[in-house]
């Protein structure tokens, strides 16, 4: 006796359940995009805003950043100006990131200052000068602080 097994990996929805399904999946995916889009575009419109605010934060930040930009157009001509390309498509980002980073900087960066200030300080402790002639050798002291028990061993 044999037995006969089938499968159906139908959902059991038809063709045109199926196809309305996916054009609301669709849509719904566009609206986001349409979406992202213009919270892109009102964030690339905030940019200058946003740079004037990290400037006004720590100005050291953006100039290192220009910088670095420029030091790796400079070592990586193509490399660098394909990162300067993703910077500039990607510069309401960037422009956020810049912002936290001098906010951390102006934050952390003077309280570690402050915290690391003793390290700093150029700090000496008075030390007398001892003359060697009058110490006893290394070696003497050495036979003397050492035991005697097994002085007999080593000869």
């Amino acid at each position: 006796m044999s037995t006969f097994r089938s499968y159906n990996y139908s959902t059991g929805k038809s063709f045109p359940e199926r196809l309305l399904g996916s054009l609301i999946f669709l849509l719904f995916i566009g609206l986001l995009f349409y979406l992202f889009f213009q919270l892109y575009l009102l964030m690339w419109y905030a940019c200058p805003i946003l740079l004037i605010i990290a400037l006004v934060l720590e100005p050291k930040v953006i100039g290192s950043y220009f910088k670095n930009i420029w030091m790796q157009i400079v070592d990586n001509p193509i490399g660098g100006l394909i990162q300067a390309g993703i910077n500039v498509i990607g510069l309401p980002f960037v422009s956020l990131g810049l912002i936290f980073k001098a906010w951390a900087y102006k934050k952390f960066g003077r309280l570690n200052q402050q915290m690391n200030q003793d390290h700093f300080e150029e700090k000496f402790t008075p030390y007398e000068e001892v003359d060697l002639k009058d110490r006893p050798s290394q070696h003497q002291k050495q036979t003397t602080l050492a035991d005697s028990r097994y002085d007999d061993l080593f000869e």
